[in-house]
């Protein structure tokens, strides 16, 4: 079947999925009778042979379209060919096909077909098994204890095949992906140890985001708890209180925060005294990084850098790249791969727009260009102070600005105290930012940018 063919034959299957179609292959619609015969019969059996080898196939766009016909045909038709398929790409598309459209009663057995298969170091393959596993605990699918105890195993492997930050792999795709499901079944699947193990991801995670999935997991854990691990979680609401982000997320961390304290028991509260009363203090202290600070390396010139460029040009390593970004602080202000902050520019495909001098030109000497849509403003107070930053809000009687990014620090002025307000020459961006990293951390940075977020 053509590619053309084929994402068509998903869209109307997509399209008529009221009207009971199943797929519309190769021209030819074929009915949705589970025991057809005759002609339809044949039908089904040349739309199944059709699409099947696009299953496996290495364009992850025509595997999802051939999944959608393959799940608009009977299954009765495909049931044992998606259960003896042995490529592990087809045989994941496949099962998942079969999840997808199987009765309560049959999800079991679409679990058992997934734990019988053959370990895969895949990636892609990886995230196709856990996603049928995902979708059978969503949908409350009664599994044996063998079978959960098998499924709980599984997990455990691939966590530690993938265990690291979050966002620790070039491109985020599909590892980053990977490790997201890890962290729902770890709680849908109530794994041993569960909670410690979130616990320590929550640690090492490089941005914001990937803290906020781990906590949203934790507060749905149902097992149990014990005090130092509520002592580690109660620490990073109060933490996480200077989060940056928009309206909603003040409201969305308050109610993870109310789903974690109704598992917090009435004999754990003297223990948990200090971390309970520190929820309710102001939160006025400088919002944290989710790297911590680093000491002075050295001041970084342009003629350092520039005469070892040549190697960022070879495969370097992505997960220290990405920690390089956190460490200098750059997630604070911009995005790479869908984690970080929009403050500045999208960094994820800076490296296809500029090469590496003029990206080190631009992380040495921030103010030397800087695009129209990033400059601050400078106001000039009656008192004659200036203040040079972004305004974060504004209404009849004052202006809220934002005077660090990097700590999100706000400064309130009232509008009959300003004199006058022009567009900035300085770049809201400190320079010296990578003066905190080594010259390997620098390369890996640079190698990363260069590559981008996929």
């Amino acid at each position: 079947m053509t590619s053309r063919k084929l994402v068509a034959s998903a869209a109307e299957a997509i399209a008529d999925l009221e009207d009971g179609l199943l797929a519309v292959v190769s021209g030819t619609v074929v009915a949705g009778a589970a025991g057809a015969a005759g002609p339809a019969a044949g039908a089904v059996a040349a739309a199944i042979a059709d699409l099947w080898p696009d299953l496996g196939g290495p364009d992850r766009w025509l595997r999802s379209a051939a999944r959608v016909a393959l799940e608009r045909q009977p299954l009765a038709s495909w049931r044992e060919r998606a259960r003896a398929e042995r490529d592990p790409l087809a045989r994941g598309e496949a099962l998942l096909a079969w999840m997808r459209v199987a009765d309560a009663a049959e999800r079991p057995d679409v679990v058992r077909a997934v734990l019988a298969g053959e370990p895969t170091a895949g990636e892609a393959e990886t995230l196709l098994v856990l996603r049928v596993l995902a979708i059978a605990l969503a949908r409350g699918t009664d599994m044996a204890s063998a079978d959960l105890e098998r499924l709980q195993g599984l997990v455990d492997r691939v966590d530690r095949q993938f265990g690291g930050p979050l966002d620790s792999r070039l491109g985020g795709q599909p590892a980053a992906a990977v490790q997201r499901e890890i962290v729902e079944l770890l709680v849908a699947a109530r794994c041993h140890h569960a909670v410690e193990r979130l616990l320590d991801r929550l640690d090492r995670a490089d941005s914001q985001e990937d803290q906020i999935h781990c906590v949203h997991a934790l507060a749905r854990w149902a097992g149990p708890w014990n005090v130092a691990e509520h002592r580690r979680l109660l620490a990073w609401f109060t933490r996480a209180r200077n989060f940056r982000g928009g309206h909603l997320l003040p409201k969305i961390l308050a109610r993870m925060q109310e789903d974690v304290l109704r598992t917090v028991g009435d004999e754990e509260r003297p223990a948990l005294a200090a971390e309970l009363a520190a929820l309710d203090a102001p939160a006025d202290a400088p919002a944290v990084s989710a790297a911590p600070p680093r000491p002075l390396v050295r001041a970084w010139t342009a003629a350092d850098l520039e005469p070892e460029l040549s190697r960022a040009l070879a495969p370097r390593d992505a997960a220290a790249g990405r920690r390089a970004l956190a460490a200098a602080s750059c997630l604070a202000c911009h995005r790479f791969g869908g984690a970080g902050s929009a403050v500045g520019p999208d960094l994820s495909a800076v490296g296809r727009r500029f090469d590496l001098r003029t990206l080190v030109a631009s992380i040495l000497e921030p103010s030397q260009v800087v695009d129209p849509k990033y400059h601050g403003t400078t106001w000039v107070l009656a008192s004659g102070r200036s203040l040079t930053g972004r305004a974060a809000q504004v209404n009849a009687q004052e202006i809220t600005i934002e005077v660090d990014p990097l700590t999100g620090r706000m400064e309130k002025v009232p509008r009959d105290e300003i004199e006058s307000a022009h567009p900035s020459a300085v770049s809201p961006m400190p320079a010296g930012l990578v003066d905190v990293l080594t010259l390997d951390e620098i390369l890996d940075l640079l190698a990363l940018l260069r590559a981008g977020a996929g």
